[in-house]
């Protein structure tokens, strides 16, 4: 059959296969249509003479010397602008230093205060502050070196034996928590008089008497000051007050304390001895008759730090003075001393007609006292503008140094104000840390293991919930066995049934985690309960064991918008009057902030735009341009190179592409070198 036409006409057969379509196909030859060979003459093609070939193979090696060199030379260049940037930026912080060292003379820093020693001994220096500040705390720094200012007071176990520091009560660990603050700025200084040999004190005996009400106490040394101790008493609300007797002696080693109450019950004292840094505690307890010491629990003598008290400030004057002790070497101190100080607001006087508004970061914190009622809530009208936002303004904490040890939760402010977004009826909501006592929530009712058909039970008085997998037993040396219980869900009896195992290995105990169902006050999860198996215990299980949540936070009180009330009905036992602090902004308060910049006041606009102009500027100490420079040549070099190779051969470069790769084999390779040469260095 004969080949058709590409030009068939319209009507012919739309079977056929229809026509190519070229674009742009150029004209063919007519041999080519004559069905003439399109194969190339043989004659050879000349070149014009005027061409130039190019030398491939002088390419190729200039190409991959290149390849060979060029990250290298990168490498190079970029350790050049780094130093040259080092040098740049060594300049600036060179002006920069100057800069502040000049201005410096201008502006010395008033918290780093200097204290010259006068012909009497004395350090004094008076501190210009304004009416609405007062000294708040200092800390002398023998080494010369500037301490935080808005944190000067150092850490307890970290204090040198040079220390002197001012508060309003002595620095120690023990006076912060159980001693009542004097109210006024005084200046302390620790003294190193650790006792030596027969030096040391002991509590040789004590003695309560519940018939006759009084303390005896012997001490195998004197005491040079008199005794005074403080004993507590609960009352039906769960408050306490506080008793304070004198202590009688004849010999100066044998001490009577009688203490005048009606009280039979149980109750806690302390006493503190200043001169002689001791302290001593116990419980009157009347079921203790066994103990160590006689119907006395608890019962603990030990020796605290030594702080004397040096010197004080003088509000109305500014003026703070001290005359030290000497060093712990016998030296006396320099002539000259330098301190840091801090400064904070005066406190706020507040009344039932003071309106509080916004509050600050560094805001007022203003101290109100808080008397409790008949039945032994807490409450206070606090005034709040209504164009604040409860939420952001009612900060509140209740400062617990005038609480007893013995009361106190190991914690500075157990009471505080909390945002709460779950809570209902409240502005805020006031809560209160304390130790968690499963017993007070949730205590046994019955329980049994039967080895025989290895059924545990056990039945609590309150809901507990319980899922599948929340109960494990575990076999004396064998893996646990975790089996799906007869009973789970929100109850409050559990029944678990255990397969026998294949590890033939005798029962060890139990575990069974759970959740506390209606507990809005407690945490609900978290709490686990674990039985001993013995066959001398009762129905062959030891009493459960509690691991889980050792504190717990409970919501006491609140602030009500309705009629400006905050009230809060404590857990434990507080004193009948407590000391609670705002941080709040009285609405008719001059100030705008609560920072108060000591240099500011003292120097005015021009240390103002001194700050401005150079702490201030578009500098930022913490983007480094050097470091930033290195980051980014770490990064790039690497994906650049990478690149370059992948990019030299999909190109058809291959002499580049593979100089780039002898680049990178010589840098191993130098490397190399260089680990033999240390080795061998070292051998």
């Amino acid at each position: 059959m004969g080949l058709e036409s590409p030009l068939t006409p319209k009507g012919s057969d739309s079977t056929q296969r229809p026509a190519s379509i070229v674009l742009n196909e150029p004209t063919a030859p007519i041999g080519f249509l004559q069905g003439e060979t399109s194969s190339p003459s043989s004659q050879p093609y000349l070149a014009p003479s005027f061409v130039k070939q190019p030398d491939s193979t002088g390419k190729s090696i200039f190409m991959f010397l290149l390849g060979v060199f060029l990250p290298i030379a990168l490498l190079i260049l970029i350790q050049i602008i780094g130093f040259s940037m080092e040098d740049s930026q060594r300049d600036r912080e060179e002006r920069e230093h100057e800069e502040y060292v000049e201005y410096g003379q201008q502006f010395p820093d008033p918290y780093e205060m200097t204290f010259v020693r006068n012909e009497t001994g004395e350090y004094s220096t008076t501190i210009d502050l304004p009416d609405t500040h007062e000294l708040s705390q200092c800390y002398i720094d023998l080494n010369g070196e500037p301490g935080n200012r808005y944190s000067l007071e150092p850490i307890f176990n970290e204090y040198s034996p040079e220390s002197i520091i001012c508060g309003t009560t002595e620095p120690s660990l023990y006076a912060e928590f159980y001693v009542e603050p004097s109210g006024e700025l005084l200046v302390w200084q620790l003294i190193q008089d650790t006792p030596t040999g027969g030096e040391q004190t002991t509590l040789v005996g004590a003695e309560y008497s519940f018939q006759e009400r009084n303390l005896t106490l012997s001490f195998d040394n004197s005491f040079s000051e008199n005794l005074s101790l403080d004993a507590f008493f609960l009352n039906d609300e769960g408050q306490y007050s506080k008793l304070s007797t004198l202590g009688e002696t004849v010999d100066g080693l044998n001490y009577t304390f009688d203490i005048q109450t009606n009280s039979t019950e149980e109750f806690y004292m302390e006493m503190s001895l200043k001169d002689s840094s001791y302290f001593f505690s116990a419980e009157a307890c009347d079921s203790c008759p066994d103990e160590e010491f006689a119907f006395l629990d608890w019962a603990q003598f030990y020796r605290t730090e030594k702080w004397v008290e040096i010197g004080a400030y003088d509000a109305e004057l500014n003026r703070l003075s001290f005359e030290p002790l000497p060093m712990a070497d016998g030296s006396a101190f320099p002539n000259q001393l330098e301190f840091d100080i801090g400064i904070d607001w005066a406190p706020v006087s507040i009344d039932n007609s003071t309106t509080w508004e916004e509050s600050y970061v560094y805001g007022y914190n203003s101290a109100i006292e808080v008397t409790s009622s008949a039945n032994g809530t807490y409450a206070s009208q606090i005034l709040i503008s209504s164009d604040a936002n409860p939420w952001s303004v009612l900060g509140c904490e209740v400062d617990s140094y005038q609480w007893p040890a013995y009361y106190d939760q190991s914690q500075r402010f157990p009471i505080y104000c909390m945002d709460d977004t779950l809570s209902e009826g409240y502005d805020a909501v006031i809560y209160q840390d304390s130790t968690f006592e499963i017993d007070e929530h949730i205590s046994l009712e019955y329980q049994s293991w039967d080895p025989e058909t290895r059924e545990f039970h056990v039945e609590f008085n309150r809901t507990l919930h319980v899922r599948n997998d929340d109960f494990s037993a575990y076999e004396l040396y064998s893996s646990p066995i975790t089996e799906r219980p007869d009973s789970v869900g929100e109850r409050t009896n559990f029944t678990v049934t255990f397969e026998e195992s294949d590890g033939g290995g005798e029962w060890g105990y139990f575990q069974m985690e759970f959740e506390i169902v209606n507990s809005t006050p407690l945490r609900a999860g978290g709490h686990s309960f674990s039985w001993l198996v013995c066959d001398d215990c009762d129905s062959n299980l030891s009493e459960p064991i509690y691991d889980g949540i050792s504190t717990q936070t409970e919501a006491i009180g609140g602030y009500n918008s309705s009629n400006q009330t905050m009230w809060f009905l404590p857990l434990g036992p507080i004193p009948p009057t407590v000391e609670m602090s705002l941080n709040l902004m009285p609405e008719s308060s001059p100030q705008n902030t609560g920072y108060f910049d000591y240099n500011a006041y003292l120097y005015g606009e021009e240390y103002i735009e001194y700050q401005k102009e150079y702490y201030y500027d578009d500098y930022d100490d913490y983007s480094n341009p050097v470091d930033n420079f290195y980051t980014f040549a770490f990064i790039a070099y690497p994906i650049s190179y990478i690149g370059a190779i992948i990019y030299s051969f999909v190109r058809g470069n291959k002499a580049f592409g593979k100089g780039l790769i002898a680049s990178a084999i010589l840098g191993l390779a130098l490397v190399g070198v260089l680990v033999v040469s240390v080795a061998l260095y070292f051998l």
